[in-house]
């Protein structure tokens, strides 16, 4: 699809990449070849790899000069904070998605999720179902929610997004732009703290019962267990402050991560103990065992969602 960068698009996709030679192009080709009836534009911020993945995004530049549009840091920022600050605020069109350079979507990805945004003025952040890949081998370990075929029609607000460690895959989101402000903070932000905070007044929801994209399981900063669960800590202990009415559905969240570590007898267990401990909620305990249900389902997620 041929874009003009005289012109605003609609939709922005933002896509972070740093040392991921191996996968950049097929996600970039997933992107530039999806249909759409509206213009949009590719973001890439290409945080200083040490392999040829620059090369390969230069090269995509010259190709599609009016579609993709690279930030070349001049150092590596890291792409946990820095880097998809620097890409996303960059983001002109009224909605924004998110794709990791080494995932993929399928085709139909963003007519669908646009589709769903213009339909629904009060939902703010559209996901869709992924395919996760492992090692080279596929599977549906996508969360608790897809055992019915009506995924879709379902709508998350803020609290259950808290109460479920969110909903959905970074790589599979899309959002508002207007939702776009992140609140300074002193420790590295994730996907779970960018959806809680953008969900706003509004809901999330998934744009259909269908994978829409494919997730890439132990790549990159995924890999670090102790980096990840040190980041989670320190978001729900943020919210814990920010939003005190949503006090219990933290603290179950949190028990939650610590039976998963718990039972898999991961060392990282030990942080989320501390950080369940100190956001302590007596009535989380009647919504853990309200939930349980829904936190078995969510206990086995994190079993099978290594990052060792």
């Amino acid at each position: 699809m041929t874009q003009n960068f005289n012109t605003t698009p609609l939709l922005s996709v933002c896509v972070l990449t740093y040392n991921q030679e191996n996968y950049i192009r097929q996600c970039l080709e997933s992107l530039i070849n999806q249909a759409t009836d509206f213009q949009y534009e590719i973001i890439v911020g290409e945080d200083c790899s040490l392999d040829s993945t620059r090369y390969i995004v230069e090269e995509f530049a010259r190709r599609y000069p009016d579609l993709v549009y690279p930030i070349y840091q001049s150092q590596n920022i890291g792409a946990g904070t820095n880097n998809f600050i620097s890409v996303h605020n960059a983001a002109r069109g009224q909605f924004i998605a998110h794709l990791d350079g080494d995932d993929y979507s399928y085709p139909g990805r963003l007519q669908k999720q646009v589709d769903v945004l213009r339909s629904e003025p009060d939902c703010n952040i559209v996901f869709h179902r992924m395919r996760i890949e492992i090692k080279g081998k596929f599977d549906l370990i996508e969360g608790p929610f897809f055992d019915t075929p009506s995924i879709h029609e379902k709508k998350f607000y803020r609290a259950d997004l808290l109460l479920n460690n969110s909903i959905g895959w970074q790589s599979s989101k899309m959002y508002r732009a207007c939702m776009r402000s992140t609140p300074p903070t002193d420790f590295e932000i994730t996907d779970v703290f960018t959806t809680i905070e953008q969900v706003g007044g509004g809901y999330a929801k998934f744009a259909s019962h269908e994978a829409l994209g494919v997730y890439r399981l132990q790549i990159g900063i995924t890999n670090n267990r102790l980096r990840i669960a040190t980041a989670l800590c320190e978001t729900y202990k943020y919210f814990h402050y920010k939003y005190p009415q949503y006090r219990d559905q933290i603290n179950t969240a949190i028990f939650t991560y610590f039976l998963a570590d718990l039972k898999n007898r991961r060392k990282t267990a030990m942080l989320y103990g501390k950080t369940w401990l100190s956001t302590w909620r007596l009535m989380s305990l009647f919504m853990f065992i309200r939930n349980y249900s829904m936190t078995k389902k969510l206990i086995v997620k994190f079993s099978s969602t290594t990052f060792d």
